[in-house]
């Protein structure tokens, strides 16, 4: 599957896919399967660290958005606890929101 992309060397880009059924478990299940059922996919190239910053808080937040657990450390698959143990982010990152 090819879609159009903004095309910026060295450029970061952060995207975003959903889900028809938006409380599947499939993309952890079963990541090869990730384009048979994708229903969007959203693209933003990154702009700046600020930007960068934000986006990833988004990717650390979303499990707890979304009721899988109910703090973001509690998932299992989250990139948060490399930042956790790199001392990037507190260990009770996300808990106060």
């Amino acid at each position: 599957m090819r879609y159009p992309r903004a095309d910026a060397a060295g450029g970061t880009y952060f995207f975003s896919v959903n889900l028809a059924e938006r409380r599947s478990n499939l993309l952890v299940r079963h990541v090869d399967d990730l384009r048979a059922t994708m229903k969007t996919v959203w693209e933003h190239q990154i702009w700046d660290e600020i930007d960068l910053a934000q986006h990833v808080d988004y990717i650390h937040y979303n499990p707890a958005k979304h009721g899988w657990v109910t703090h973001p450390v509690d998932w299992p698959h989250s990139t948060l606890h490399g930042y956790i143990e790199r001392g990037i982010a507190a260990s009770d990152w996300g808990a106060q929101i």
